[in-house]
């Protein structure tokens, strides 16, 4: 029998925090000024929340993402060059609070709007320079207030897909293959949404 003792864990956002500096990504806590970039100025707070992390161009573990998906206050995340899979996504979908998810010049393709065709706080998402194609516009979370398709397959077809999205305020489709007409068409729909071309 084992005397009482008590076993102290850090927090799962010290974890991940602590995880992701260790692979030099950046990590906000909510009511910091400015990210922590190293593991030195990483301080246990059981009470502080991760708000944002950028993981830009950096080689993920394996298990860091489902991690990630488990942070209950986590708003903003970029993924932009890294080898994020569609089992990643995935899980990124359930995380409650993602409201922000950068993906540019990654490997996904239309299989992500299946993915997150049901997220409910994903307000801005940016797939440019991705693989993506009109497909994926039916798919596009009703949430979303900022769409980002640079670079991408996208044409005046898959631009009839946005109309149903009622709270879109911006659109990027620089170096896509639509048309003015269909950016007209598009903005008589959607009065509310600049659409940069």
């Amino acid at each position: 029998e084992l005397p009482e003792c008590e076993i102290d864990f850090p927090s799962l956002d010290h974890r991940v925090a602590d995880r992701c500096l260790e692979f030099n990504g950046s990590v906000q806590f909510q009511g910091m000024q400015s990210p922590l970039t190293h593991r030195s100025q990483l301080v246990r707070d059981d009470r502080a929340f991760i708000q944002s992390i950028d993981l830009t161009g950096r080689n993920l573990p394996p298990d860091l993402l489902a991690s990630v998906a488990k942070l209950q206050s986590l708003h903003s995340l970029k993924l932009s060059s890294t080898s994020v899979t569609q089992m990643d996504l995935k899980l990124l979908s359930t995380s409650p609070q993602l409201a922000c998810l950068w993906l540019i010049d990654t490997r996904v393709d239309d299989t992500c709007g299946e993915v997150f065709a049901n997220t409910r706080t994903l307000a801005l998402l940016d797939l440019s320079g991705t693989k993506v194609s009109d497909n994926v516009l039916a798919k596009m979370p009703d949430s979303l207030k900022s769409l980002y398709l640079n670079r991408t397959g996208i044409t005046d077809r898959g631009l009839s897909h946005l109309v149903r999205l009622k709270h879109l305020t911006e659109l990027r489709l620089q170096d896509t293959k639509t048309t003015g007409e269909g950016i007209n068409s598009l903005k008589q729909a959607l009065p509310q949404c600049s659409i940069t071309h």
